[in-house]
C-alpha cells in the first residue's frame, strides 16, 4: 500500500481526510477506504493579546523582584544604622515580614524585652509598613487588643523615597523614652494616656507589670519567628566563644559576599522567570512584549 501524504500544516488540520486504497491486484479484493485523523499543529502561534498579557506578567514580576532587591539593600544597611538595642531579622519564607526585639535600658520600661513584627506591603516603599507587638505593651500608642503601634503620629503621610523602615525602628524605640508621646491625642490606648496624665502611680504600676510579663514570657516564641529564645546551655557557650574569636570581615569582603549571593539567587531567579515567559510564547512575537532594538 502506498504511503498517504498528509496535507500541509494549516490545511485540513483537525479534519478527517480520506486516503484511497491502492488498486486491486489479481483476485485479491481491494481493502476498504481508510480515514486518517490529522492532528492539530504542535506549534500554535499566540495572538497579540496573549503576547501582551505574557509581557505584562513578566514586567510585573521584574518590578516585584526589583522591589525585593531594594528591600534587601535596605535591610543590609540596618547593620550600620539600626537604633541601639533593636534587632530585626526577616522571616525565613518571606522578605516582607521582619521579626524584631527591643531591649529597654532606661525610663519607665527599663529591663523590658519586647518582641514585635514589621509587615511590609508589596507596594512598599510607596505604602507604609505596620508594626505589631507580640509582647504585651501597656503604652498610649499601642492598641491594647491588637498590639499594633500607631505610626500615624510620626508618619501622617508616608513619603516614598524619604521614609524607610529604619525610621520606623527609630520611632519604635522613641515611644519608650520620649514622654511627650504619652500624651498624644486620639491615642489607641486612651486609658494608658489618661492614667499617665492623671494617675501617674497606677500608670507606672501597669507599665512595670507589662515589663515583668515581657521577661517571664521571653522564651515563648512565635512559630514563624526567625528570632527565637531558649534557655542558656553549654552549646550556646561554644557558639558565644566562637563569635568572640571570629574576626569581623572587612567592608570589601562584606560587599563581595553580598553581591555574590545576589548574583547566585536574585539574578538566577529573574533569568529563570524571563526564560519561562519566553518559552510560554512571548518569543512568537517579541514586539508585543518588549520594544525592538534599533539598529
Amino acid at each position: 500500500m502506498a504511503a498517504a501524504v498528509p496535507p500541509r500544516a494549516g490545511r485540513g488540520a483537525g479534519r478527517g481526510v480520506s486516503v484511497p486504497a491502492p488498486p486491486a491486484t489479481g483476485s485479491r479484493a481491494a481493502p476498504p477506504t481508510m480515514r486518517v485523523k490529522i492532528a492539530e499543529p504542535a506549534n500554535k502561534e499566540t495572538s497579540p493579546v496573549q503576547n501582551r498579557s505574557l509581557g505584562d506578567e513578566t514586567l510585573a514580576q521584574s518590578q516585584n523582584n526589583l522591589r525585593e532587591y531594594s528591600l534587601l539593600i535596605e535591610y543590609k544597611h540596618l547593620q550600620m544604622h539600626a537604633p541601639g538595642g533593636v534587632y530585626v531579622m526577616p522571616q525565613f519564607d518571606t522578605l516582607r515580614i521582619w521579626h524584631g526585639i527591643i531591649f529597654i535600658r532606661q525610663g519607665f520600661y527599663r529591663q523590658g524585652v519586647f518582641k514585635f513584627v514589621i509587615s511590609i506591603p508589596e507596594e512598599y516603599p510607596e505604602a507604609r509598613p505596620t508594626v505589631t507587638f507580640f509582647s504585651h505593651v501597656f503604652h498610649p500608642l499601642v492598641h491594647p487588643e491588637t498590639g499594633e503601634l500607631d505610626l500615624s503620629v510620626a508618619f501622617p503621610t508616608w513619603r516614598a523615597g524619604k521614609d524607610y523602615v529604619v525610621l520606623v525602628l527609630a520611632f519604635l524605640k522613641k515611644i519608650f523614652y520620649q514622654k511627650d508621646l504619652f500624651t498624644t491625642r486620639n491615642a489607641p490606648n486612651a486609658h494608658a494616656s489618661e492614667l499617665y496624665q492623671n494617675n501617674r502611680k497606677e500608670f507606672i504600676e501597669k507599665v512595670e507589670a507589662c515589663v515583668r510579663d515581657s521577661v517571664s514570657t521571653v522564651l515563648e516564641n512565635s512559630p514563624e519567628s526567625s528570632i527565637k529564645f531558649a534557655e542558656f546551655n553549654s552549646s550556646h557557650e561554644k557558639i558565644r566563644e566562637a563569635l568572640l574569636e571570629r574576626q569581623e570581615p572587612t567592608e570589601k569582603e562584606q560587599k563581595e559576599g553580598f553581591f555574590r549571593w545576589f548574583t547566585n539567587v536574585f539574578v538566577d531567579q529573574l533569568s529563570s522567570a524571563s526564560s519561562a515567559a519566553v518559552a510560554a510564547g512571548t518569543s512568537a512575537s517579541p514586539g508585543a512584549a518588549y520594544p525592538q532594538n534599533r539598529k
